[in-house]
């Protein structure tokens, strides 16, 4: 089984090709860089030389910082490869899956001369992989000013498209934009699990757009309110048409059925009541009618955009037997 030690051995192997001083490359779009000036080179070593040392001290967190120094002023894979190492040894794991990662790429993009940095580099980062969690993470498309941190790690262009080490546990991720309140989400993730997110920012609305309670504007608004008030009206003007027009109907049948044509004086009073009921109906199907055309007119009216009041306006007037029209200039 391939240990620590042989993969650091492995890397330390390809000696001059990773010697402090060689060409490193950026992050994000590896390119070889100018080499160093020889100033920088021997500050560079005497950091490198420092974290070596307490490396080998096991004092993890002051060699990180002696590995960073160094690799500030010389980008050397083999300074960069020591960092991912003290990251490991310090159970930021996450981190360090990604430190190694960049050195494959820092060492993929020198030159055939680096192979051997590129396979101890992957190797460390595979025996990591087992004890993280992989997030894969959607956000808006197009959306070039969002900051999207996972698990306290906040993914740089290098990172975007990939799924993203974190740590075991509950995951946090964010996102945010300017102008734009923050969005997360939080996942639950095993050593060894990948787990996806997909983050989307509300929609946003503009004034006089439709219903949208997420954006803030309200559904009940005053002519929506209107629209209400006159259905129920012309819901109830339906509902008495219909009883009152079968009690109508059935009080006709039934005098009728007595009289088998006019009928005499003696049922004057079932006559009064069956032309009641059907006034009645008739007084229903108007209040019907009338109601529930006004609330799908007030209904479609409150859809539309507000107008602007800068503007030439036609208003419709409708009120019982009236209709009119105004306008402002």
């Amino acid at each position: 089984m391939r240990t620590k030690t042989t993969a650091l051995a492995a890397f330390l192997a390809v000696s001059s090709a990773l010697a402090m001083g060689a060409p490193d490359v950026a992050r994000a779009q590896p390119t070889a860089p100018a080499p160093a000036a020889a100033g920088d080179v021997a500050n560079a070593k005497a950091k490198f030389d420092k974290g070596k040392n307490l490396f080998t001290a096991k004092n993890y967190a002051d060699a990180l910082t002696e590995f960073r120094a160094s690799y500030g002023i010389v980008k050397s894979p083999n300074s960069h490869f020591f960092i991912a190492n003290c990251l490991r040894e310090l159970g930021r794991l996450a981190e360090a899956h990604i430190e190694y990662d960049r050195v494959a790429a820092e060492a993929r993009a020198a030159g055939e001369q680096y192979e051997g940095a590129i396979d101890a580099a992957l190797a460390e980062r595979d025996a990591i992989t087992p004890k993280i969690v992989l997030v894969n993470v959607t956000t808006p498309a197009g959306q070039t000013d969002s900051v999207l941190t996972v698990g306290g790690l906040e993914v740089t262009s290098d990172l975007a498209g990939k799924p993203i080490p974190a740590m075991p546990g509950n995951i946090e991720v964010i996102l945010s934009a300017s102008g734009k309140a923050p969005i997360s989400q939080t996942v639950t993730g095993a050593a060894g699990e990948t787990k996806s997110v997909t983050l989307e920012f509300p929609k946003e609305t503009t004034p006089g757009d439709g219903d949208q309670p997420s954006g803030g504007k309200k559904f009940f608004t005053p002519l929506r309110i209107g629209a209400i008030a006159a259905a129920g009206v012309g819901v109830v003007g339906m509902v008495i048409f219909a009883v009152q027009g079968t009690a109508s109907n059935e009080t006709y049948d039934r005098l009728q059925a007595q009289c088998g044509g006019p009928c005499p004086e003696s049922f004057s009073a079932d006559i009064d009541k069956g032309r009641t009921q059907q006034t009645v109906a008739n007084v229903g199907l108007g209040l019907g009618i009338v109601g529930l055309g006004a609330g799908a007119a007030l209904f479609v009216l409150s859809m539309k955009k507000q107008p602007d009041a800068t503007q030439p306006q036609t208003t419709w007037l409708i009120g019982p037997g009236s209709v009119g029209v105004r306008g402002t200039f």
